[in-house]
């Protein structure tokens, strides 16, 4: 019996004894986020541009104790050397930040907006090499491996006295922190059975709003930033240590014909559940065993790994498949289309998220009521999207964007106040179940060969844009509420894009490029793997 015969889905992944053993690792894969959610809001409590004044000693070298001599104007705060600055964070609850660390005054004020930017560079690298590296040489090692150097980049981060380096540490953390989402959703995914995708998928968004929400808290436990990266650097190693709990995707390396370790990975949920299979299964997976890739040792899987990572060939057993890319994609015209419009729909979900997330002065809030708003909002957006998002995506997806949107608008006229952050509220609702939807469905609609890349490409389109995106406040310059407009706008427009994809609910995943080719048509017998080019198979082919 082959492969094709033998189906994955059937002997494991659907199969009543596996539940146990998806369980555990859907658990681990969750839990193991919250460091994300911590890091993610972080530099709401330090990344902030403040008032400053100079302190002026009298001598030096006499001596003589200092005197406070508040100096008006920057033009006159700036002319001279000044020994010690002194920053007013006001209401905000703050007592410390980068630019007070690193003496970020005197015309150094963008580097505070480059810190942002820095952090969407890191999601852009993340998610051009995060998804291509995943597919490569496996979801659960390339985790484990995230987690480690995540710690590691936050203690440089937090220790350095050096600005350029502190840039670098935290555009990698970034880098890491937008990895390991592409990696938890895959391989979350490919765990789980195709009903409780919906529900893996919300418990990272909740673990992921956990952390957001004990941002505020542990702020203000560990006022000095320094400590409070420290900390977070902790809690990541954290979950670098449940990490080694998990076991690689079953279903990639069943992919990649490497039937002996997905075979492993089956008889390890049979043993845990005290199941047996059937006497003719058991022979066809054996029979499967010695026809597949043979297991390495450590060492040679490093190797293997290393070549996968500088080849696009095929591998060198005639039992080893081709290796996809991204670039594959492009060769399937209807698989390009619906890529291009989810690059469109992750464009708009990065916009308005991170605009939200950082948007405390936008909607003129305090920094530590605000993160905690955020993230109780993300935790209620999660338990809201177990009860929606059966109803289908692309309808969720077109009733949160317009949610969204309506916030934005209706907070223009509105003076700040508690209805604000019920606006506020409301709006993160929205987008924290489409952005953890949009994960779903376009993993749903992306072939297993390139799904993580697939996200990638989609995800780093999004993040060209977090470039600018800490600049969009000086839209305010012109109106002061013309952000709100540009924002509002945004989600209305793509929220009419939605109507061009597919609905995913209650389908299988696709496997091959041929199946993600043919996903969601109206004619399955049209199941030809090369690209289609014929304009009679399109039009006799309706999404």
């Amino acid at each position: 019996m082959t492969a094709e015969a033998l189906s994955f889905d059937s002997i494991f992944i659907e199969a009543p004894y596996s539940t146990r053993w998806q369980h555990i690792m859907v658990a681990l894969c969750t839990v193991t986020t919250v460091h994300t959610g911590l890091f993610s809001v972080s530099p709401s409590f330090y990344r902030v541009n403040t008032e400053y004044t100079c302190l002026k000693y009298e001598d030096a070298a006499t001596n003589e104790s200092e005197t406070l001599n508040q100096i008006e104007g920057l033009e006159s705060k700036c002319s001279g050397s000044c020994q010690k600055w002194s920053f007013d964070y006001g209401e905000s609850g703050l007592t410390s930040s980068v630019q007070e660390s690193f003496e970020l005054v005197c015309g150094k004020e963008i580097y505070i907006k480059l810190h942002g930017s820095a952090y969407f560079l890191g999601l852009i690298l993340g998610s051009a090499i995060g998804g291509f590296v995943i597919d490569r040489i496996g979801r659960a090692k390339v985790l484990r491996m995230c987690y480690l150097l995540s710690s590691v980049a936050g203690i440089v981060m937090a220790l350095t006295g050096s600005l350029i380096l502190h840039l670098i540490a935290w555009t990698l953390i970034s880098l890491f922190n937008m990895t390991v989402w592409l990696c938890v959703h895959a391989i979350t995914m490919e765990y789980g059975k195709m009903k409780s995708h919906n529900i893996s998928t919300a418990a990272l968004c909740l673990c992921f709003g956990i952390g957001i929400m004990l941002g505020g808290p542990l702020s203000l436990l560990l006022p000095n930033w320094r400590h409070l990266i420290l900390a977070m650097s902790a809690a990541c190693f954290l979950d670098f240590l449940l990490a080694l709990g998990l076991d690689e995707s079953p279903r990639w390396f069943w992919t990649g014909h490497r039937y002996e370790e997905a075979v492993s990975i089956m008889q390890k949920a049979a043993k845990l559940a005290n199941f047996k299979f059937a006497p003719d299964v058991q022979d066809s997976l054996d029979k499967l065993v010695t026809e597949g890739v043979k297991r390495e040792n450590l060492f040679k899987t490093f190797i293997s790994d290393i070549k996968r990572l500088f080849t696009c060939q095929k591998q060198q057993s005639g039992a080893r498949g081709k290796h996809y890319t991204i670039i594959d994609v492009f060769r399937y015209r209807r698989l390009t289309f619906r890529l291009l419009i989810l690059c469109v729909h992750w464009i708009c979900v990065n916009s308005l998220y991170y605009g939200l997330l950082y948007g405390a002065n936008l909607f003129k809030q305090g920094a530590h009521i605000y993160s905690i708003v955020q993230g109780c909002a993300s935790m209620v957006g999660s338990g809201l999207l177990l009860v929606s998002v059966n109803r289908g995506r692309k309808r969720l997806a077109m009733t949160t964007l317009i949610v969204a949107g309506s916030c934005y608008f209706i907070s223009i006229p509105i003076p700040p106040s508690n209805f604000t952050l019920i606006l506020v509220f409301s709006a993160k609702i929205s987008l924290q179940v489409f952005f953890t939807s949009l994960y779903l469905w376009s993993g749903e609609m992306m072939p297993t060969v390139v799904r993580s890349s697939a996200m990638g490409f989609a995800s780093v389109t999004a993040r060209l844009t977090g470039l600018v995106l800490p600049f969009v406040d000086t839209l305010s310059s012109i109106w002061i509420d013309l952000p709100l407009v540009f924002y509002g706008c945004l989600a209305c427009l793509v929220a009419c894009c939605s109507l061009l994809l597919p609905e995913t609910r209650g389908q299988a995943l696709p496997n091959s490029m041929k199946e993600g080719n043919l996903f969601g048509l109206a004619c399955p017998e049209l199941n030809d793997d090369k690209p289609m080019k014929s304009l009679e198979i399109e039009n006799n082919c309706d999404v």
